[in-house]
């Protein structure tokens, strides 16, 4: 595979300019490119409905640390409130906004700057990797075709953590090729863990650093690889072990067999003894079943951003490992992206409940190696040394292929902008009913999530509320552990309830409300008093 140097002999003057300018460039595109967008994506609010919900929990849990010192989740999920210090991510998710709010205090524009400087890290993190393993002329043509992702846009202004772990992969990487050759194999183990330590697939940047290191000189080309990946493998489930045994929550195996995620039930029995033939039985029906998700959602609303965003992402992982096999001689990185690619659907589709959100924002991270290994490729392509050498027909093809990228760009970003914004004032009214009712917000807050999100996030400093349990074990749990203040239940909720449970615990009905775009979906409200 040729290197860095190789490819800038063949650049032109103009192009040979100091790095440093070139970077200073990148970063001045994607900041204009963040601007640009600024108007589809109204960074004025927090977006906190339909597939941005999440939010809630890294918002609450960075304000729950910065004014209290635990390291857990400011959102309380019942299913494990019995266990201390509980969290359901890495410590790394929540960093960025831990900073942002440290530095600024909590608003918007904190909450948002984090994903505005990970959109202009991811590209310089691209512009990097692109430059040694192609060349700078490919380089910036890995940056437009990042940048020009309406995923990466969509995701850059929220307050999501997507966008950070994906500057953080690609900036893994860049560090790993820009140390000498005879350092990589022993800091592999080190760099990928500050990946991992962000978010478990992390751990997939394994693929694209073994397949770089195969052929570095030096005896038996192949065991240099196999060992570093078998140290790395070694070395992140040593980190997995400390972030278990620190608080960090561990995904059950008993929610592929219930199709879906189970944050209401603390009493949940634990996963089957099962044998190994039963479980991947159950593993391929889960997939199934995410796959047949996925068809719904491409003969309903293939145009809808998450759609187009997975798409996109599956086709240039599919695209990628058959060119990386049929080039493996002469480039190694498009197969190392595409092993890493297939390996994240793969236990996307196998052990999670998977929509068409789940599945753009667990693979954004995998698209700046994909637009890396995208515009080496097509950079070397015959078509574009034609068009290089002046043939009339290739110049035309690919200024065609440059209009419609761009046209697809602009709808992707728009459907991406009225994703985001379109139902964003639905539960605005939220707070507005609690203060009505008399919600003291000493105490807990248990509701649905669309009820408590925004009193959450913006009413309540430290979070204090949580997820409504699935059955009335949890709910007395519950009752028990806090100070409860007021429960919110779909109407018809307390029918799920023993009889007279709720006035056995002091708890008496309120009132009720219901959003003004919703008005058939009653709630009813019971406080303590």
């Amino acid at each position: 595979m040729s290197t860095a140097e190789d490819q800038e002999s063949q650049e032109s003057p103009r192009t040979a300019r100091p790095v440093a300018w070139h970077l200073a460039g990148v970063a001045l595109f994607s900041a204009l490119m963040l601007l640009a967008h600024a108007g589809l994506f109204d960074p004025s609010r927090l977006h906190l409905a339909d597939h941005f919900v999440d939010q809630v929990h890294y918002i609450t849990t960075a304000r729950h640390y910065l004014e209290t010192g635990r390291f857990e989740s400011g959102l309380i999920y019942p299913a494990y409130v019995e266990q201390a210090g509980w969290r359901p991510y890495m410590p790394g998710s929540y960093l960025p906004l831990i900073l942002s709010y440290g530095a600024l205090g909590f608003g918007v524009v904190p909450s948002l700057l984090p994903g505005w400087i990970a959109y202009v890290l991811a590209s310089l993190g691209v512009f990097s990797v692109a430059r040694r393993l192609y060349g700078i002329s490919s380089a910036w043509l890995a940056v437009i075709l990042y940048d020009f992702f309406p995923g990466n846009l969509n995701y850059a202004f929220t307050a999501l953590t997507d966008m950070p772990f994906a500057a953080t992969c690609i900036l893994v990487l860049a560090a790993f090729l820009a140390l000498p050759e005879g350092w990589r194999p022993w800091s592999a183990p080190l760099l990928l863990g500050v990946a991992f330590l962000y978010r478990e697939t992390g751990a997939l940047l394994v693929f694209p650093v073994t397949v770089l290191l195969v052929g570095v000189p030096g005896p038996r080309g192949w065991l240099r690889p196999l060992v570093v990946a078998t140290a790395c493998v070694f070395f992140l489930y040593g980190l997995n072990r400390w972030q278990l045994a620190s608080g960090k929550g561990e995904a059950p195996l008993s929610w592929p067999l219930q199709g879906g995620f189970n944050y209401g039930d603390a009493f949940a029995p634990p996963a089957p003894e099962l044998g190994v033939g039963e479980w991947l039985q159950l593993f391929l029906e889960n997939a199934r079943r995410n796959f047949g998700v996925h068809a719904k959602h491409l003969s309903t609303d293939w145009t809808h951003i998450q759609v187009l965003g997975w798409l996109t992402i599956a086709g240039s992982v599919l695209v990628l490992t058959v060119v990386g096999l049929l080039r493996w001689r002469r480039d190694r990185f498009p197969l190392g992206v595409g092993l890493m690619g297939l390996s994240a659907f793969a236990l996307l589709y196998l052990l999670y409940d998977v929509n068409n959100q789940k599945a753009m924002r667990s693979t954004l991270f995998l698209f700046p190696f994909c637009a890396v290994a995208l515009a080496g490729c097509a950079y070397r392509s015959r078509w574009a040394e034609a068009a290089r050498e002046g043939r009339a027909v290739a110049r035309g093809s690919l200024a065609l292929l440059a209009v419609a990228f761009l046209g697809a760009s602009l709808f992707g970003s728009t459907r991406a902008g009225h994703a985001l914004v379109k139902n964003t004032h639905r539960y605005d009214e939220a707070p507005g009913h609690l203060a009505r009712l008399g919600h003291d917000e000493s105490k807990l807050l248990i509701g649905p999530l669309e009820t408590i999100l925004r009193y959450a996030v913006l009413q309540h400093p430290s979070g204090r509320a949580a997820l409504p349990p699935t059955n009335a074990e949890t709910l007395e749990l519950l009752l028990q552990r806090f100070e409860v203040g007021t429960l919110i239940l779909p109407r018809g909720g307390e029918r799920a309830l023993p009889r007279g449970f709720l006035g056995q615990h002091g708890l008496s009905r309120v009132g009720e409300f219901a959003f003004e775009r919703h008005p058939q979906r009653v709630y009813h409200v019971y406080r303590k008093p």
